[in-house]
């Protein structure tokens, strides 16, 4: 996880690098909360009516920021996640966005979603009961899969 304030290229630039340097790791997020985490704890869980609602709501929530900001056609796909991660403490799980834009699906990039959307999206995911951070995916594929397995 990437945290802090930089240019969308110098984030881009950071996530292949890390995709092409570390060993095992094909997959590489931009924390959107204000502050980074202190610690990431995971999280035992199963599929439940209440984290399945949760990831239900927080999609929702996606899809009418892609929409009313005039997004929603620009973007090929952009899958919401639900990870059983627990960040800084906060009680809850981590939430991950994939907007991604591709031509053939065979490769995609990810897309870089404009301040007043991320905005909109802090403000109103961070806020709901049950989660604990807010991430961008900024993996290309390759290496990352659109898709979360």
């Amino acid at each position: 996880m990437l945290s802090g304030s930089v240019p969308w290229d110098t984030l881009i630039q950071a996530a292949s690098a890390v995709t092409k340097e570390i060993p095992g790791i094909n997959r590489c997020i931009w924390n959107l909360a204000s502050d980074a985490p202190s610690i990431a704890t995971p999280l035992a869980t199963t599929v439940t009516r209440k984290r399945l609602d949760l990831l239900r709501e927080a999609d929702h929530i996606v899809m009418e920021a892609l929409r009313s900001h005039k997004l929603y056609d620009e973007i090929w796909q952009c899958p919401t996640v639900l990870v059983p991660l627990q960040l800084g403490g906060k009680e809850g799980e981590l939430i991950v966005l994939r907007p991604v834009i591709s031509e053939r699906a065979m490769t995609a990039r990810p897309y870089p979603l404009p301040g007043p959307a991320l905005d909109d999206l802090r403000k109103e995911i961070l806020s709901l009961p049950g989660v604990s951070g807010l991430a961008l995916d900024i993996t290309s594929k390759p290496p990352g899969t659109i898709e979360w397995e």
